[in-house]
């Protein structure tokens, strides 16, 4: 079988102030901060794992928000920029479904199929 992972790299959150009727709160929502600066889609199999281009994370980047395909798990890796590439394999943390991620500029992603 296949799973496919989408990445998707940015810059930062952005808070946005909850507003709770008359009472003070110091509360916020955060979400992503848009544009997107970069993406990747990566498919990967129990035996082949697949990595993104450094190209995925411009300068600017801060984070990465990676999406697995559903009904899938994937291992996976992260290399900073000017570090041995490190490919996922068997002792790998898992993922599945959607996550953020610290990330940063040139850092690159390993995604293997989890048994």
């Amino acid at each position: 079988m296949t799973a496919q992972v989408h990445i998707f790299t940015f810059s930062g959150v952005i808070a946005f102030p909850r507003i709770g009727g008359n009472d003070l709160t110091h509360s916020v929502v955060q979400a992503i901060k848009f544009p997107l600066m970069g993406r990747d889609l990566l498919s990967c199999t129990t035996g082949a794992a697949d990595t993104s281009e450094a190209s995925a994370a411009p300068a600017g980047t801060a984070a990465v928000w990676v999406q697995v395909e559903q009904g899938k798990r994937v291992r996976f890796e992260l290399t900073p920029a000017g570090q041995t590439l490190l490919v996922a394999g068997a002792t790998s943390p898992i993922l599945a479904g959607e996550t953020q991620l610290q990330f940063g500029h040139g850092w690159r992603i390993s995604v293997l199929e989890a048994v």
